[in-house]
């Protein structure tokens, strides 16, 4: 009986940690800056969806879109149109938050950034891939594609070390054992 009450703990805490994985357990506190910041936003941002949030009115407006690119400053870039709203907010207030999120893997982060409407069709040649033409029907040439270079002024990540089932069993175990295992989370200041 005592052994069906353990493994029923178990699962009930996997089951929870999977429904919420926002985790109350401590993570590993690791900051990083310079190359090491600017490798982990490639893991966590390049190529991947984030809310793009802008500032109008004093209200946050936010809008999925993809990362194109972290480059080897740590700068990310994204497409936009040049008469879109996002560029008009942009213009009026460059500060920008970005939040990346992949929950399946326990991947979390989020930016303050700056960001400058660039007009580079060198950047545009680039970055391009045939999935833009969804937006810019005039393909690469389009008269309407502007570039948006998001500089990071501060940012934090969580990251699961483990992947999200043995992160998920570590905490389970960790919750069992009062806290006496590693439960295989990191987190941190990314400073570029």
């Amino acid at each position: 009986m005592l052994y069906w009450v353990s493994v029923n703990k178990i699962l009930t805490h996997m089951l929870f940690y999977s429904i919420y994985p926002i985790k109350t357990i401590m993570s590993t506190i690791k900051n990083l800056s310079n190359e090491s910041a600017i490798e982990k936003l490639k893991d966590l941002a390049e190529g991947k969806m984030c809310l793009f949030c802008t500032k109008e009115n004093e209200k946050l407006e936010s809008r999925p879109m993809g990362a194109s690119q972290v480059d080897d400053a740590g700068d990310l870039w994204f497409f936009s149109a040049k008469n879109s709203n996002k560029n008009r907010q942009i213009q009026a207030d460059p500060e920008v938050y970005l939040m990346f999120m992949e929950p399946g893997k326990q991947h979390y982060l989020s930016l303050t950034t700056e960001v400058e409407i660039v007009e580079d069709q060198q950047k545009i040649d680039e970055l391009w891939n045939d999935f833009l033409n969804a937006w810019f029907p005039g393909g690469k040439d389009d008269p309407q594609i502007s570039l948006l270079k998001a500089s990071v002024i501060s940012g934090h990540y969580w990251d699961e070390k483990d992947g999200h089932l043995i992160g998920t069993l570590k905490a389970g175990l960790k919750a069992l054992t009062g806290g006496k295992t590693d439960d295989g989370a990191l987190e941190g200041d990314i400073n570029v």
